[in-house]
């Protein structure tokens, strides 16, 4: 075998490889941006859920505040009708 036929080979071979390599660190590039669009997107993903925790706090708390009122309404409304009740009855003994 002479010299030619060996180095045109290896030449070839020697492309492929650069262009293999160049491949590689594109592939590095991109999976780096990928990378940091993922912490990124955890990132905002962590803050939406605590400001939703906060949110469902805060709705079971006035949920709770509302049956707590409407309890006291209701104790309030019967209180009001006995009370209405009551002077009707003095009212009519009255007479």
């Amino acid at each position: 075998m002479n010299a030619s036929a060996t180095a045109h080979p290896t030449t070839r071979l020697q492309g492929e490889v650069e262009d293999l390599m160049i491949d590689v660190e594109r592939a590095k590039a991109l999976a780096a941006n990928l990378d940091k669009k993922q912490r990124n997107f955890d990132k905002i993903l962590a803050e939406w859920k605590q400001k939703f925790e906060v949110g469902q706090a805060e709705l079971e708390g006035a949920q709770k505040d509302s049956r707590s009122l409407n309890t006291e309404l209701f104790k309030m409304k019967n209180s009001y009708e006995e009370d209405l009740d009551q002077l009707e009855t003095l009212k009519r003994e009255k007479k």
